[in-house]
């Protein structure tokens, strides 16, 4: 993975494709660090990695798994990032899964979704025409 401190680089941003709806909901993360070994974790909130065909995108806090600090003190380089999506579930045999695009950054910029914007630009203008009316 080449040199990327922790103390930087606290998210990443899974991008995937998948040829067929997936069986089963365990997904499994193993980090590895220059100065600690393996650590498994089991996401806690899977759901909101999607499962169905197609292409997709999640971003996860490398440092927090649902508000709580995942287990051991990380410190040193990234080493290893691991995504196990099928972790043992039976019933996918034949299809593909495809990392797109794995991108470590320092922090998320959120993002409002096109349909929240359009309200927000919708409320400006009631605001706008009630002051003039």
């Amino acid at each position: 993975m080449g040199t990327l401190p922790i103390s930087t680089y606290r998210y990443v941003e899974v991008s995937y494709s998948l040829s067929d709806d997936f069986v089963g909901s365990t997904h499994q993360l193993r980090l590895d660090t220059s100065d600690q070994g393996a650590a498994f974790d089991t996401f806690t909130n899977n759901a909101n990695i999607d499962s169905t065909a197609g292409s997709h995108t999640f971003i996860i806090d490398l440092l927090s798994d649902d508000g709580t600090t995942l287990a051991g003190t990380w410190s040193g380089d990234w080493d290893v990032f691991r995504w196990d999506f099928w972790n043992g579930n039976t019933g996918n045999e034949g299809k593909t899964l495809v990392l797109d695009k794995i991108v470590f950054a320092s922090g998320v910029t959120v993002v409002p979704e096109p349909a929240s914007l359009a309200l927000l630009g919708l409320g400006g203008l009631l605001v706008a025409r009630r002051r003039r009316g």
